[in-house]
């Protein structure tokens, strides 16, 4: 059964880039699925997916056996266009053998669908874009917060970075399958190789973002205020000498993005 997030609505500046964001799912405001700026795409919970405490307020977590979260409706296809998507994620367990742990893949919708980005049982991040599975030289770390973010340009060109690296984890070229399917987080196209772990939040740029802005967002991560949130973690925040306890702590998240209203 799926389980729709609905989220406060979130305000978009009118700038740059918040013109060129596509979807936004920030998952680590409990309650708030995603706000797609373009055509209002929401994520479900399906399955064992259910809330959970992340590092920096509630994440999604995925229990490995049968959750993962779903767009409500397919996307552009990466065979066309420029576009960056990125998701902040936790791994609790690695595969085994010849297993697979879905981090962020795209169902066959008219063409067909790629796996983006997954974890293979050494510990290392792959993909299936452009048609071959290509495996990067780093080995993830359990229980400990990453980010992944898969940049494409015009189809052909793909550069994956891991947690902010300037240097891309994996750089590789070939043409890929068209494919406007629905979005799936934690899962592989076919809702198989789930992944164990946790999401805190994805977004998707009309754009292929440069490596300096790639390490900008590891920095200063997307994420969505408003006055309830900031009240209710107000109290599990540690107050930084000379401010008062209790205060809520206010950061500068994803350009793009205002506070809700």
């Amino acid at each position: 059964m799926a389980i729709a997030i609905k989220p406060a609505s979130p305000r978009l500046r009118r700038s740059r880039e918040a013109s060129q964001l596509y979807a936004a799912w920030p998952l680590a405001s409990r309650g708030s699925p995603a706000r797609d700026h373009v055509g209002r795409n929401d994520l479900a919970l399906v399955g064992g997916a259910t809330w959970t405490a992340g590092p920096d307020g509630p994440a999604v977590n995925l229990d490995g056996t049968s959750g993962y979260l779903r767009s409500a409706a397919g996307i552009f296809s990466p065979a066309t266009r420029d576009f960056t998507a990125i998701v902040a994620f936790t791994l609790a367990a690695l595969p085994t053998g010849a297993g697979q742990a879905s981090i962020l893949a795209e169902e066959d919708g008219t063409g067909t669908g790629r796996s983006w980005a997954y974890a293979i049982s050494t510990g290392q991040l792959a993909t299936n874009l452009a048609g071959a599975v290509t495996v990067g030289p780093t080995v993830l770390t359990l229980g400990t917060p990453h980010q992944v973010a898969i940049v494409g340009r015009a189809g052909s060109t793909w550069a994956i970075y891991l947690d902010g690296n300037p240097t891309p984890e994996i750089s590789l070229a070939g043409a890929q399958n068209a494919a406007t399917g629905s979005l799936v987080l934690g899962a592989a196209k076919t809702h198989t190789l789930l992944l164990a772990g946790s999401i805190r939040w994805a977004v998707l740029e009309s754009r292929a973002l440069s490596a300096a802005e790639i390490l900008r967002r590891w920095a200063a991560p997307f994420r969505i205020w408003n006055p309830r949130r900031r009240g209710a973690e107000s109290s599990s925040q540690s107050a930084p000498a000379g401010r008062q306890p209790g205060r809520p702590i206010q950061r500068r998240w994803f350009t793009g993005l205002t506070r809700n209203r």
